[in-house]
């Protein structure tokens, strides 16, 4: 192992190909709430994390309310993005 190998790994994530670990018949908004949720995170934090991680991403916010199910890759991989912020 070179020298830096595991200070590079710890700064690399994995975004599978599959979208597991959202719900398909959600929205994208639906989703992202759905999990703030689970992190017990309070409504008006929720949203203002949910906005500015959308922002981050560049995810296009005329289709946030679209099915999950009906998103690009591209569209899903950003959103899996967010869901690690």
């Amino acid at each position: 192992m070179l020298r830096g190998d595991r200070k590079i790994k710890k700064m690399i994530g994995f975004l599978p190909s599959t979208e597991r670990s959202f719900y398909y018949r959600l929205t994208g908004y639906q989703n992202l709430e759905f999990f703030s949720i689970l992190m017990d995170i309070e409504l008006w934090e929720r949203e203002k994390r949910i906005k500015q991680s959308l922002e981050k991403v560049k995810f296009p916010l005329k289709i946030i309310n679209n099915l999950f199910m009906t998103y690009s890759k591209e569209e899903r991989q950003k959103l899996g993005l967010i869901e690690k912020f």
